[in-house]
């Protein structure tokens, strides 16, 4: 009995911080808070997850729920045309429910911006989004748990919706789905061309451009491309080493990227960097959204971006495929087809079609 109510408190925790419920101000590691079985103390105070719990835990599920608080669709002026993109989706993008620029005023908070042009219902106290539109939290047939999920500008938050505050021209996108095989997914592609622009809480961080010295001259068009958007980088012919501090593009066929240890971290274990496709010297294996390899891509080409945590404002975007020709391919999806990327976890592509990951055959 203590330990299914352990492992509910656990899970409520978690979803609450995703979903906007817990302020939270610092950066959490995902390994800390999709396991936490280390249970690390630093000089001899309680683990941050066991704080969260002491202050934000609201009781059983079952017996202690509140009644959701519901909100209705409102209308916001604003005298300076301040504006935000608000995206709610569901099934990681596929359906797109609400997509459209929205004014602000004032410092809004990203949950304030949702209230005031969607319905919603929440729940404990009021900061925990419990439905949108009437699509709420729950368990789908194969028993996987559903939530509301949110990033801003490509990037998972670590603090609560009702805590973050939106500054003009962010992009909010709230998608529902389940937790499946990544408890979360830190970043994602479909917020381009964040988070190159403004960046997570407003911080604008460099762009680093890595690749061979044979992908030199495409690394150059992206260069260009970024510039075109207002988007300064630099590019670093050296793929054995990833900058720090900075958002990072690795550019390259897998066998080049492969060689970063880094990136051959991330593609032994995806779940923890919240990546839907598996890199092979014998081609790309699309992911579905329990894990899972789906079909066998030969010859292919992918665009993810990976972090490794919440909060997490220096991701690294990977454009690479299984061969020079499948590369060219792929880049000019950022380059020229940018609406391609628009509200996708991630994509491959076969050089011809474009496919949203996770897989969904």
């Amino acid at each position: 009995m203590k330990k299914g109510l352990l492992v509910c408190l656990g899970i409520f925790l978690f979803l609450a911080i995703v979903s906007g419920n817990i302020n939270n101000n610092s950066k959490t590691p995902f390994s800390d808070l999709e396991i936490n079985k280390a249970n690390k103390t630093v000089e001899g105070t309680e683990t941050a997850l066991e704080n969260e719990q002491r202050l934000n835990w609201n009781g059983d599920k079952e017996n202690n729920i509140e009644e959701p608080i519901k909100t209705s669709k409102g209308t916001s002026q604003t005298d300076n045309g301040d504006a935000v993109k608000l995206v709610v989706s569901t099934n990681y993008g596929r359906k797109i429910l609400f997509n459209k620029e929205v004014p602000i005023k004032g410092e809004q908070t990203i949950l304030e911006v949702l209230e005031e042009n969607m319905a919603v219902e929440k729940a404990y106290g009021g900061g925990f989004v419990n439905s949108i539109m009437g699509i709420s939290s729950g368990y789908r047939q194969d028993n996987e748990r559903m939530d509301w999920f949110y990033w801003v500008n490509g990037v998972m938050g670590n603090v609560g919706g009702g805590d973050y505050k939106v500054k003009k021209g962010d992009k909010i996108w709230w998608d529902y789905h389940p937790w499946s095989s990544s408890s979360i997914i830190p970043n994602v592609i479909g917020c381009f061309p964040e988070p190159f622009l403004q960046g997570y809480k407003g911080k604008s961080l460099s762009t680093v451009i890595i690749c061979s010295e044979r992908a030199l001259r495409l690394a150059e068009k992206l260069k260009f491309a970024l510039q075109h958007r207002g988007i300064n980088s630099a590019i670093e012919v050296n793929l054995k080493k990833i900058p720090e501090d900075k958002i990072v593009i690795a550019l390259g066929t897998w066998p080049e990227l492969e060689a970063n240890s880094l990136i051959s971290a991330y593609n032994k274990n995806p779940k923890k960097v919240g990546l839907f496709v598996n890199f092979n010297t014998d081609g790309f294996f699309p992911l579905n959204d329990k894990g899972e390899k789906e079909i066998l891509l030969s010859k292919a080409g992918a665009i993810v971006s990976l972090g490794s945590g919440l909060g997490n404002s220096t991701p690294l975007w990977l454009i690479t495929a299984t061969d020079q020709d499948t590369l060219n391919f792929t880049l000019d999806l950022v380059i020229e087809k940018p609406s391609l990327l628009e509200n996708k976890i991630g994509l491959v592509t076969d050089g011809a079609k474009v496919y949203g990951l996770p897989w969904e055959g």
